[in-house]
């Protein structure tokens, strides 16, 4: 009984990144490589101008892969019943949170507070460091002053998260690629992509891509 015990434990154990057991399978490594095998089972989807995203539910923890069709940045946002969270990966990494109000949603800040930039062409923080900030702000990609056109995501939901959506500003062209088509023109705004904070916005989860729990 005691070995049945610890065999479960280890089985339902989480590590940070990469490698790690949840739910009986690997999780992707969060790298910026989007390996075939890593993200097996996932669910892949065309991106409206070009590129495809995949996305791997484990338990509490969504994995996302963004190829986007030339070099740029990638935003996820993730919603639940009243805010959005804007993940946005560029040279660095920031969040925003916009809160719903009176039907328009409000950000919660000024600006993205910008973290993990690269130490080194293609070379991230170090491990501990991303593991502090994934346990702090509950996700983590991969930063690149090269624009990668792949980057990968692990998010930690919320029971009230149930709605994702993907825009991706190409660099130097500006075009966005976005899924799902239903995404929003707020959502697609290329200040936000780029970095800014509009103070309001508009947007219609009930539109993107459900998430089941």
């Amino acid at each position: 009984m005691k070995c049945h015990r610890n065999a479960l434990t280890l089985v339902a154990t989480i590590f940070f990144l990469g490698g790690c057991v949840v739910f009986g399978r690997s999780a992707p490594t969060i790298d910026g490589v989007i390996g075939a095998r890593e993200w097996e089972g996932s669910q892949s989807f065309a991106m409206r101008s070009g590129g495809r995203i995949r996305i791997l539910k484990l338990g509490s923890r969504l994995y996302i892969a963004v190829s986007g069709p030339e070099p740029g940045f990638p935003t996820i946002f993730i919603a639940g019943k009243r805010s959005v969270e804007v993940l946005h990966a560029s040279a660095a990494q920031g969040m925003v949170s916009y809160a719903l109000s009176g039907g328009i949603w409000h950000a919660n800040q000024t600006k993205f507070d910008f973290a993990l930039r690269e130490v080194g062409p293609g070379e991230q923080p170090p491990d501990e460091i991303r593991s502090s900030y994934l346990k702090e702000y509950g996700w983590i990609s991969t930063s690149s002053k090269a624009n990668a056109k792949d980057r990968e995501f692990e998010v930690v939901l919320r029971p009230d998260q149930n709605a994702v959506a993907v825009a991706f500003l190409e660099i130097p062209s500006l075009r966005v690629a976005y899924w799902p088509t239903q995404i929003g023109a707020d959502a697609r705004r290329k200040d936000l992509l780029s970095g800014d904070v509009p103070d309001v916005l508009k947007f219609d989860t009930s539109r993107w891509h459900r998430i089941t729990h």
